[in-house]
């Protein structure tokens, strides 16, 4: 007889008690029953899920698995990609300072050489270095007047109220639209779809965030979850932020650039094909200058 508290097994539809439950993809096992979906061997410790399939980790690397370049060993965690190749962060050195790059950092990649973030604003003095872009910018922004927010898309529309629900949290004002600035992430995502690799245009002279995802979800989840999706991961970089100090900090330029006080236009776009996500979004101005965070980066 069972009871409210048994479960029934997805592998053998047995009845099995709480102790001995095995769970994933809101579906429960007995520990023997739960099995990886291409060797059928039994599961013990960590696994992987692709769609509705649960796999042990060998199968998993074996089926999807992304090799890095350098070391030719499978990447668990965060990847670098670019030119269609994956690299372990640990596998690569910044073109200035020498130094492996730790996993996730943030980067940019000019002319085949990567750059740490920070290394390039200690050389150029702004996220954005090219004066004469942002100068450049200024008029062509500025006058582009008012634009309509029932004209934008679902992702558009959704990733501006994100960043606007957050800086009101920080007491800074809202964004507006710029179509300037959207078309440029327009081009700029297409070309991260097209090339498969992360990396900053150094060249705009506008503030730019840019985000990757690989999901097999990537064609069913709504543009409105994306932007949500998007906007959350730039922000939680909020949790590495010591305002005490509040100065550049590494690994924490989306959230600050989201934030950024006098920064008052931004446009976005998305990028889809098979289970890659790629987002950009530019500002205007920029943020993240070096020198300016206390005017600009304000604690709830």
């Amino acid at each position: 007889m069972s009871s409210a508290n048994d479960y029934v097994c997805a592998g053998c539809n047995e009845y099995i008690k709480k102790g001995s439950v095995s769970k994933a993809q809101n579906k429960r096992w007995h520990q023997q029953c739960f099995t990886c979906d291409k060797c059928f061997k039994p599961i013990d410790g960590s696994f992987l899920t692709k769609g509705d399939k649960k796999y042990c980790k060998k199968c998993y690397n074996n089926e999807f698995g992304v090799r890095c370049k350098v070391c030719d060993d499978f990447i668990m965690g965060h990847i670098l990609k670019y030119n269609g190749d994956g690299y372990h962060y640990g596998c690569i050195k910044c073109d200035y300072c020498g130094k492996f790059f730790q996993d996730g950092a943030h980067l940019s990649v000019k002319g085949g050489k990567f750059i740490h973030n920070d290394c390039k604003v200690q050389k150029k003095g702004a996220t954005k270095g090219d004066y004469d872009a942002v100068r450049a910018n200024k008029a062509r922004i500025e006058n582009e007047g008012q634009y309509d927010d029932d004209n934008l898309s679902e992702f558009e529309r959704e990733c501006l109220k994100e960043h606007n629900k957050k800086r009101e949290d920080h007491h800074v004002k809202p964004l507006v639209w710029s179509e300037e600035c959207a078309q440029h992430a327009r081009s700029w995502v297409k070309k991260l779809l097209q090339q498969d690799a992360l990396m900053h245009d150094t060249q705009s002279g506008m503030g730019e965030n840019c985000g990757y995802f690989n999901s097999s979800s990537a064609s069913t989840k709504s543009d409105t979850t994306w932007a949500v999706n998007v906007c959350n991961m730039w922000y939680n970089e909020t949790e590495k932020y010591d305002f005490s100090i509040n100065e550049y900090q590494q690994q924490t330029g989306h959230f600050t650039q989201m934030i950024w006080k006098s920064t008052e236009r931004m446009g976005c776009a998305i990028a889809k094909k098979g289970t890659r996500v790629y987002v950009v979004a530019n500002y205007y101005p920029p943020g993240n200058w070096v020198g300016k965070y206390k005017d600009n980066v304000f604690e709830i």
